[in-house]
């Protein structure tokens, strides 16, 4: 008797476990910083937006999760639908009356994907979805609640480059960045990284502070800077040149009044031509390769 009653308790504890391990359980919440750059820079809010799955469904015979949520893109706030295939292991979205890949941890260090979402703007592509190319860099693996998971450090390409999505993909969570690609216009509100995630078998924090004081905490000191970030020279007139103490992903150069007037990513020369601005004061906005963002004032002769 007391055999059979273990053997029923670990089928329950290997079941229980089993249902963990799902992308996108109902209750399942996200928890993302957003920085709206629009309302003149420095002064522009910043907050959180909560992302969460509310219900399943049922899709062409396939069990579906419904994802709600705004998203820092004013097309997502609205339901969207995923699909995880647990033998591709593969990770649809519902797009134009069909399932296109989302992530792919079916993939090794080296191999690529296209990540397909809605199209934003049909001016501009027409078609109802656009796709980014997610070259993985490297995987690895991450205790998380004292399970084992699969992380994919990624970069992607977008063909138009109309859109990107960068930052570390965590099986079973999705993306630290953000959770949705953003468009390549740097004057919307944009995704500023993962605080929490959390369903009902595991939380995930990326910080610890966020445990401590809830995820929609916003330190006060945003701007204070931890790593070594310098303009020169400054003032300048036709070149400034960036020295960090890490790798760039993302510039952006907002002017006085809020709007974004340079954007470039891939920055591997940090010397950048300034001499189509006009003469003024302006502040940079640089994205570190680990989604950490960095800021400084310079002036245009």
């Amino acid at each position: 008797m007391m055999k059979k009653v273990l053997l029923i308790s670990c089928v329950l504890i290997i079941g229980l476990f089993a249902q963990a391990q799902e992308w996108f359980p109902v209750g399942a919440e996200w928890t993302y910083q957003i920085h709206f750059p629009g309302g003149g820079y420095p002064n522009e809010c910043y907050g959180v937006t909560s992302i969460k799955c509310v219900k399943d469904t049922v899709i062409e015979e396939s069990s579906a999760s419904v994802i709600s949520g705004f998203s820092g893109c004013n097309f997502f706030d609205k339901e969207q639908i995923f699909y995880y295939n647990p033998t591709e292991d593969v990770v649809y979205m519902f797009i134009n009356d069909e399932f296109k890949p989302y992530f792919d941890f079916s993939k090794n260090t080296g191999e690529s994907y296209y990540m397909y979402f809605p199209n934003v703007d049909n001016q501009i592509l027409e078609l109802p979805y656009d796709s980014l190319e997610v070259r993985i860099d490297s995987i690895v693996n991450k205790i998380i609640d004292g399970k084992d998971f699969r992380v994919q450090y990624i970069n992607s390409y977008s063909k138009q480059q109309y859109h990107f999505f960068r930052g570390p993909i965590i099986e079973y969570i999705g993306g630290v960045n953000g959770f949705y690609p953003e468009s390549g216009s740097c004057d919307h509100e944009v995704f500023w990284g993962l605080h929490c995630y959390s369903d009902e078998f595991f939380s995930y924090y990326t910080k610890p502070i966020y445990q401590e004081k809830g995820c929609d905490y916003i330190p006060l000191n945003i701007y204070k800077q931890s790593h070594k970030f310098t303009i020169y020279p400054n003032p300048a007139n036709d070149f400034i040149t960036l020295d960090s103490d890490e790798e760039l992903a993302k510039i952006e150069i907002y002017n006085i009044l809020g709007k974004c007037v340079l954007s470039q990513e891939n920055c591997k020369n940090n010397r950048i031509d300034i001499n189509t601005l006009q003469s003024g004061v302006y502040y940079i906005k640089a994205t570190l390769i680990t989604g950490q963002i960095l800021t400084h004032k310079f002036i245009k002769l």
